[in-house]
């Protein structure tokens, strides 16, 4: 529900509800986007310190679903007070909803990476699902009953809320070392950052290749184009979850592939030629693989490590960490235009170099360190 309203907010302020100008309805977005990255720390706090995980997840839900009705008034005021809503809904229910799931797991440490992979899955399954059908109602009826959809969608993620456990099953979790786990899940909350400014770097400089490979070629290939990353994630999250749960081995090795893979991906892009040929397909869509099965190999994991090396009592506020370098540097990205048109080349080269460079550190650190438990 909530992606599926971001995907239609623009053109439900233009053309829809409140008629404004295009560009507007652009910056109210963006501010609106600003609000949504700074709401994940106070959602956190609130979730942890006074209302509970769980409590929190299902106020969240349930402001949103009060924000997206408001939507449909056709008054500025109530808009606005729409949005504001929604950004303090999201705020309470992304990173509480985290640690709700994370707490699940604690007595079974062993199959969290598991976990936190399905969990991806279905986010990433219910992001596309929802701006779909969301969206979906735009052509037949109006913006009014998109906003509702949406609305109806969150309200039911409200309820659907309310009955997730809230306590862990299993044994006992073990106590953390506060030096070591600080240590630990500072690190992976910098690689998961750097990986995301690396990753938004080099995929800018995709879209020329983009471009010209959507000319050469019609639908249905230009449909899997279009869809880049997204279209690798769902199954190779559920293939992962399943070989995570049957082989067990270091969360460390899955980050150093991680970044291995992103480097090669990001090496392939390098060597596709300027004048395109029959092979340019191929590379492009063997490097988004690479892309998505980095993707896969170093958010979810980067989630794992943060439930088993944080203290049970402030996941959401940790969760909320992690989310925010990530959200400020793409909400910043743009306006420092790093990305130089025809120096694409060089500038995959540099993002290969870059992760290549973080993978072999991880791997190293990990061969260095791996008899210390917390290094498991």
């Amino acid at each position: 529900g909530y992606f599926g309203l971001r995907s239609i907010l623009v053109m439900l302020m233009a053309y829809g509800v409140l008629h404004f100008e295009e560009q507007h309805a652009l910056d109210v977005y963006s501010y609106f986007m600003l609000g949504v990255y700074m709401s994940y720390v106070p959602g956190a706090l609130l979730g942890d310190l006074l209302l509970g995980n769980k409590r929190a997840t299902v106020i969240g839900a349930g402001l949103m679903a009060i924000g997206a009705f408001s939507l449909c008034v056709p008054n500025p005021l109530v808009f606005y007070a729409g949005l504001a809503l929604i950004c303090l809904g999201i705020g309470l229910f992304d990173s509480n909803f985290l640690s709700l799931y994370a707490k699940n797991y604690l007595g079974r440490k062993s199959k969290m990476d598991a976990g936190f992979a399905l969990l991806y899955a279905v986010v990433n399954f219910g992001a596309m699902a929802g701006a779909m059908l969301v969206s979906g109602w735009m052509n037949s009826f109006d913006y009014y009953i998109s906003a509702i959809v949406g609305g109806l969608l969150l309200a039911g993620a409200a309820i659907v809320s309310s009955f997730v456990k809230s306590e862990s099953t299993g044994e006992s979790p073990e106590e953390p070392n506060p030096k070591s786990a600080f240590t630990i899940v500072a690190g992976v909350i910098l690689l998961a950052a750097f990986y995301w400014t690396i990753y938004e770097f080099g995929m800018e400089s995709t879209g020329s290749i983009q471009r010209q490979l959507l000319e050469l070629h019609d639908a249905p290939i230009s449909w899997l184009i279009q869809a880049n990353v997204g279209l690798f994630i769902v199954p190779i999250c559920l293939t992962a979850a399943l070989v995570w749960t049957l082989v067990h081995y270091s969360s460390w090795a899955k980050l150093a592939m991680g970044f291995l893979c992103g480097a090669l991906a990001f090496s392939i892009l390098h060597t596709i030629p300027g004048h395109f040929s029959s092979a340019t397909l191929p590379l492009y869509m063997l490097a988004i693989l690479l892309l998505a099965l980095a993707e896969i190999n170093i958010q979810p994991i980067v989630y794992a490590f943060i439930a088993k090396h944080s203290n049970p009592k402030y996941l959401a506020i940790v969760f909320s960490l992690v989310t925010m370098p990530t959200k400020i540097l793409a909400y910043i990205y743009p306006a420092y235009q790093l990305h130089a048109e025809g120096n694409e080349r060089n500038e995959f080269l540099i993002c290969a170099v870059l992760l290549a460079v973080v993978s072999v550190g991880v791997g190293v650190s990990f061969m260095t360190k791996r008899n210390a438990p917390e290094w498991a």
